[in-house]
This record gives C-alpha cells, structure tokens and sequence, in this order.
C-alpha cells in the first residue's frame, strides 16, 4: 500500500473543501453521529471531534480505493502507522483510533458490518503527561491584573478569572453559563458539563462580589439570559475571544501567554485545592470527572512536591548528600 503524499491537515483549500464532503457516500456516519447526540449525549465539541478524525480515516480510504465498511485489521493498522510516519503524536493516534473503534463498535450493533476491524489493535502506548498549571502566586497575579486592568471590559473580567479559578469549570461550560444558573442564597452555580451532565458548585464570597458588581454594570438584559453574552446578545461569548482575554491578562500579570489558558487554570483549582488537603473524591465531584482515575493525575503532582519537601527539608537527606561528597 502506498503512503500518504502529504501529511494530514496539510492540505489546500480544494482538499480540505473535499474532505468536509467525503462523509456523502456513507449515511452511516450521519446515523452514528445521531447516536452520539440522543443516546450519549455527546457535546458539539465532542461531535466535531469524531467527525474530524473519522473525516481523515475516510480520507485515507478514498487515496487507497477503500470502503468504509470493508476494512481489515491490516487496514487499520497501515492508517496507524501511517499516522505516526506522518508525525503525529501518541495521544493523537490514540485518539483517532479510538473514534474508529466507537464508530465500527455502532456499525457492529446496527448489524452494517460482520465483525470490528479495530477490535484487536493494540492502543498507541503514550506517556501521561502531568498536568500544567499556575502556582498559588502566579493565579494570584493572574486575578490582580484582572482587577487592575484599566480595560473598559474590566469588571467582565474579573469575573471570567474569578468563576475560572473558584469553579474549576471547562472554558466550554464558563461560555454556557446563564443568569438563572446562579443560585444567589446558597452562593453555588449550576454547570452543565460533558454529556449535558449537571453539577452545583460553590463559589466563594469575593466571585460573587465580583459577580453583582459585574451584573450590575453590564446591561445583560436578554431573554437569552446568557452571563457572558456576544455583542449581540443572542449567543454567547466565543471560546476565542475568552482565550484572547486570558492571554491579554497574563500579559499584564507579567507571565508567558503560552503557559496560560483556561484549562491550565482548571488545573491549578484543582492542585492547589489538594494541596490544601481537599478529599479527592470531593475534587473529582467539582471537576465533574466521570472516572476517578482522572482525576488521580493531580496526586502525581502531590508526589512531586511531597518529594522535593523530603529532599530539601528532611534531616538524612542532608546526610546523605555529605556522605556522597566524602566519597
């Protein structure tokens, strides 16, 4: 089988214009999509996700003269390692293939095919890496700025950052948040998370300072509703423009724009809570993670400052190191 000529997303307009169509031949990717709308209750972000790599394997097909439910295991297998040839990366080829395996695990139930081609592929083995996030002091700087910032938007984001860091809450949940999920008296906000999963989490008493000061010099009267709401009012705030707000601020807060996003600040909620001696079933119930196991990552970071404290505080190690020099 011949390689790929040009790496994946690498192509030019007519080509990507031909890839967003290649899905016409097979309405089985349109009913596996309805799928993953009613019966799981996926997200658009999620949704687009699948459609973006299944859209790339389909790609694929179409250069070798494939079909979509024809596939062999070799043919899987020849896709991830032409992935991988291509320079993708161990969480992307992973990723790709588990799309594949959901999609021909649906084909497989609606009795379109005779058996999973992917069943049997062994999962690109990939390092977990620990999850990047601010110290205490830089979150710090990160909130004075927004305080500071002599921006006519100021009071928006004060409380971008506020409700960011006091909720842990997705950048994609943050954009959905509407007025009547606040619920004032009990100071805790109802987000609706992946799956349209719902979960009530508190906030302390300066975000809802921030929050009445906001609401109070925003003209944020809608039938929409929305906290964040566009220009126009009818939907709300972009992901985009809330990411260029973030990398404004930590500019100002004199930090690299590269090491701040939204999630970075999710992490940080959520390091920094353990690291205060939070429970990590509470943590995971905030975060809205489904598996614990996802959220257990945040004790690696626990094990790396647990070690450094042994290293540099505890009385052998001092020992030790003078030992080491005598020899």
């Amino acid at each position: 089988m011949k390689s790929v000529s040009d790496p994946v997303g690498s192509t030019s307009r007519t080509q990507r214009h031909a890839v967003k169509n290649n899905l016409t031949p097979y309405p089985e990717v349109e009913q596996f999509i309805e799928m993953l709308k009613s019966e799981m209750g996926s997200s658009p972000n999620t949704i687009s996700s699948y459609l973006s790599d299944i859209r790339h394997f389909i790609e694929f097909l179409n250069k070798h003269s494939l079909h979509l439910l024809t596939p062999s295991k070799t043919v899987i297998k020849d896709y991830i390692s032409e992935l991988s040839e291509l320079g993708l990366s161990d969480r992307t080829r992973a990723r790709r293939l588990s799309a594949l395996r959901t999609l021909y695990a649906f084909l497989m139930r609606e009795k379109k095919i005779e058996s999973n081609p992917t069943k049997l592929i062994e999962r690109p083995k990939q390092g977990r890496s620990l999850p990047k996030f601010l110290t205490e002091s830089e979150t710090e700087a990160l909130i004075n700025a927004a305080y500071n910032s002599k921006h006519p938007d100021c009071p928006r984001r004060v409380v971008f950052i506020e409700l960011l860091y006091a909720t842990g809450m997705r950048i994609s949940e943050l954009i959905k948040i509407k007025l009547s999920d606040i619920q004032w008296l009990e100071e805790c906000i109802l987000i609706t998370g992946k799956g349209n999963k719902q979960r009530i989490v508190p906030f302390n008493q300066s975000t809802k300072l921030a929050l009445i000061h906001y609401i109070q010099n925003s003209q944020l009267a809608s039938k929409f509703g929305w906290l964040f709401p566009s220009s126009n009012k009818t939907i709300h705030l972009t992901r985009q423009r809330f990411f260029q707000i973030i990398k404004e601020l930590a500019l100002d807060a004199g930090l690299d724009p590269l090491k701040v996003s939204p999630h970075v600040i999710r992490h940080a909620f959520a390091t920094h809570l353990l690291n205060h001696g939070a429970n990590l079933i509470n943590v995971q119930k905030l975060l809205g993670h489904s598996d614990i196991a996802t959220t257990e990552i945040y004790t690696h970071i626990m094990t790396e400052k647990l070690k450094d404290t042994v290293f540099n505080h505890h009385p052998l190690s001092s020992k030790n190191t003078k030992g080491q020099d005598k020899s």
